[in-house]
């Protein structure tokens, strides 16, 4: 557990929210013979259980910056009720593979209905906002477009649209 819970705590602008937030590192494989290694940060309740049918985040990393340099944006959003999913990519490098977010939001998805899975129940049905910041951003607005039933909300942070087709 990277945050305890704390119902004291307000969720004020720029404070953390009630939830205590759990990391979980994870590899998905995604086809025979390629895996995505993702950072997993889960709500905890205020009994110290996991959060169970939480809305969805999926971020994409700038390029050249892990994504363990994005934790704490993770934690963040973790802390407010969010299950944020950040893949991982071949040298820090979004654009490099730009499927991995979708492919570890599918395959989350798919261990979030196996019993057993300590994903279990955790993902509300539905699309996901994706977050990309920088060069993660123009993967992400291309995700985002290209996949509308897989993610409802876009969120692009220091960055720009990755072509001209954009809605």
């Amino acid at each position: 557990m990277i945050l305890e819970p704390d119902s004291a705590r307000s969720g004020a602008l720029g404070e953390d929210g009630p939830y205590g937030v759990e990391l979980e590192l994870r590899r998905f494989r995604v086809r025979a013979d390629e895996v995505v290694d993702v950072d997993l940060l889960r709500p905890i309740e205020a009994d110290g259980s996991l959060a169970t049918d939480r809305p969805v985040v999926v971020f994409v990393h700038g390029g050249l910056v892990g994504r363990h340099r994005y934790r704490w944006l993770g934690r963040h959003l973790a802390s407010r009720g969010f299950l944020v999913i950040a893949p991982g990519h071949l040298g820090d490098l979004a654009f490099l593979e730009q499927g991995n977010a979708i492919d570890a939001l599918r395959a989350a998805r798919t261990a979030s209905t196996r019993p057993g899975d300590r994903l279990f129940g955790a993902m509300r049905p539905g699309p996901a906002a994706i977050v990309g910041h920088s060069l993660g951003g123009v993967v992400a607005s291309g995700l985002w477009n290209d996949a509308p039933g897989d993610f409802s909300h876009l969120v692009m942070l220091a960055s720009y649209p990755a072509r001209a087709g954009f809605r």
